[in-house]
Parts: structure tokens; sequence; C-alpha cells
């Protein structure tokens, strides 16, 4: 397999404006600077990762612009929760560049579901 440069979206989410000190952030044991704001520390362990931030803006998603977003999770059991949170305040989005940046993103989020998470903490 060729390894390709691409992009990827990353959205910083409401939870972590409103609640910054609940978030995890240690992906593969990389250890967190406490003195740095969250937003701060996560960009941070981007830049080791190799990941560049090709853009970033701060953005409040109207429940319409939430839906258009998510609208393939519309009729599932969480979709009104998603909705909601996803409106309910502040988010950094970024556009993310690197080799394999899909893959690499992932594989630092960890997985979606929260009972296939593994014993080692991911941002997510």
């Amino acid at each position: 397999m060729v390894n390709r440069f691409q992009l990827t979206l990353a959205i910083l989410k409401p939870d972590l404006f409103r609640f910054p000190s609940r978030v995890q952030v240690n992906p593969n044991n990389i250890s967190r600077q406490n003195s740095r704001p969250i937003g701060q520390e996560i960009k941070r362990i981007l830049s080791h990762e190799h990941f560049d931030v090709a853009r970033s803006k701060t953005v409040t998603w109207t429940r319409s612009e939430a839906e258009l977003f998510y609208k393939e999770h519309r009729g599932k059991f969480f979709y009104k929760r998603l909705i909601d949170f996803m409106a309910s305040g502040p988010m950094e989005a970024m556009i993310l560049a690197r080799i394999d940046a899909v893959r690499h993103w992932r594989s630092l989020m960890g997985p979606t579901k929260i009972y296939k998470q593994d014993i080692v903490e991911k941002i997510g």
C-alpha cells in the first residue's frame, strides 16, 4: 500500500469548551503538559504526531447545520441527543494534513463505540 498525503476533519466538540478539565488527553502515553489550555495541548499532540493544521476555525452550529452534517444518522436512536449536543455551543473545526491522515487520526481518536476502547487513553 502506498502512503498518501491526506486531509481530514477534526472537531473539538462543545464539551471541550465547557469542561476542559474533564477531557483526558494521553494518546500513546504522550505526557500532558498540564499548564496549557486543553486546545493548545491537543494542538501540541497533533504536532508531535506530525499533523499540520491547514485551517482552524471556532464555530457554533445551528441545529439545522448539525442535522445537515449528521444526516446519515437520522433515524438512529442517538440522533436527537447528538444534534442537541453538537448545536449546544462553540467548537473548533480543524483541517488536518499528513501522510495517511485519516487512518492516523482514527487511531488517535480510538473506537467510536466506548465498549471497544482499549486500555490506552486516547483523545476523543
